[in-house]
């Protein structure tokens, strides 16, 4: 919020710096909960929830919206914020097409007598301000969307997230100065074990994805990358294991007459 103020100051310098590697998210599903174990679902919950929204709320806009899988700043990044771009109308179509048609007295939507509803586990971070949870459980009311918020401490949350004991989790990010951070975050090899902590929380598991994040990490060939993380950066946008929010970003300031700052490839 004092971004303005100091880019109108003269003796100071302010630097804006994408983290490399993945983007901020708003949420991650656990696919193997219902209703997010169809894609439909998880596809209409990310059309229905507006970037443009989150970012101003959460950087006052300093922050950019992101659709899409992999930062603007990452080898073999390749845009695709359409896909997955706030769309209110083909959200609800999606909605409809998943048999969540109906509606009770308080306008959410139903199927089989039950309320279209899950519950978004969060806790109080800086990065993701509550505020942000809200906006989003305001978004998904328009479109018949129940979304309650459980605040817990950040112990119980990771306990949970863990578990997998969750619907959906607020707010998340890896850094790595590399694209394998998808395979980090998305791979079936990274969803945590009683041997293994991974990041894969959502507990997605995709053969297709697999496949090519795993020829990636055999590949040096630049041509056959960008190839393959073409195809997972497009086979995310069609699975959806997550909602990207914004550019996961960091602001600096100092003074003028400091010289020679640099910033390290994550950080």
């Amino acid at each position: 919020q004092n971004a303005a103020a100091i880019r109108a100051n003269p003796s100071l310098v302010m630097r804006s710096r994408i983290r490399k590697g993945n983007p901020s998210r708003s949420m991650t599903f656990n696919v193997e909960q219902p209703p997010f174990d169809d894609v439909r679902v998880r596809r209409a919950v990310a059309k229905a929830i507006d970037r443009e929204g989150l970012a101003w709320i959460s950087g006052f806009g300093e922050y950019i919206a992101k659709a899409d899988f992999l930062a603007a700043n990452t080898r073999f990044y390749q845009p695709n914020n359409d896909a997955l771009a706030y769309d209110v109308k083909a959200a609800n179509a999606l909605l409809d097409e998943a048999g969540w048609a109906g509606r009770d007295a308080q306008g959410y939507r139903t199927k089989d007598g039950q309320r279209l509803k899950a519950t978004m586990l969060s806790y109080d971070n800086p990065a993701f301000p509550a505020s942000v949870s809200v906006a989003i459980q305001a978004d998904l009311k328009k479109v018949g969307f129940e979304m309650p918020i459980e605040m817990l401490p950040l112990t119980r949350v990771t306990e949970k997230r863990y578990a997998g004991k969750f619907q959906a989790l607020a707010g998340g990010y890896w850094h790595t100065n590399t694209p394998d951070g998808l395979f980090v975050l998305y791979h079936s090899q990274a969803i945590s074990t009683d041997k293994i902590i991974g990041q894969n929380v959502g507990r997605f598991r995709d053969a297709e994805l697999d496949r090519v994040l795993s020829a990636a990490r055999q590949s040096r060939d630049p041509v056959q990358l960008q190839a393959l993380y073409g195809e997972a950066q497009k086979r995310l946008t069609e699975t959806v294991p997550a909602v990207p929010s914004v550019e996961s970003q960091v602001l600096t300031a100092y003074g003028r007459q400091v010289q020679g700052v640099i910033f390290d490839t994550s950080h």
